[in-house]
């Protein structure tokens, strides 16, 4: 028998929409935790990755990791920037 492999063709994602795995500018501070508790960092036009993105409630609902997948913290959304 022979096995057939087809190719799924990845989603087009919108440019402006903030997803996990869109590398980022981040300015601002950056936390322990999702809820905005305790600052852990500064992040002034640093490069970044998204890891994560939680409940929109939260103070800081977006995990940021550096380019090469380490954890940095928590940040507000507004303080992230797209790069194309």
């Amino acid at each position: 028998q022979q096995t057939v492999v087809t190719q799924t063709p990845a989603r087009p994602t919108p440019p402006a929409q903030l997803v996990v795995g869109s590398t980022v500018i981040a300015n601002g501070n950056f936390y322990y935790t999702s809820c905005g508790d305790e600052p852990h960092g500064v992040a002034s036009g640093r490069r970044c990755k998204v890891g994560r993105i939680v409940d929109e409630s939260r103070r800081a609902p977006v995990l940021i990791t550096t380019e090469q997948g380490g954890l940095l913290g928590w940040i507000a959304k507004g303080a992230l920037q797209g790069v194309e």
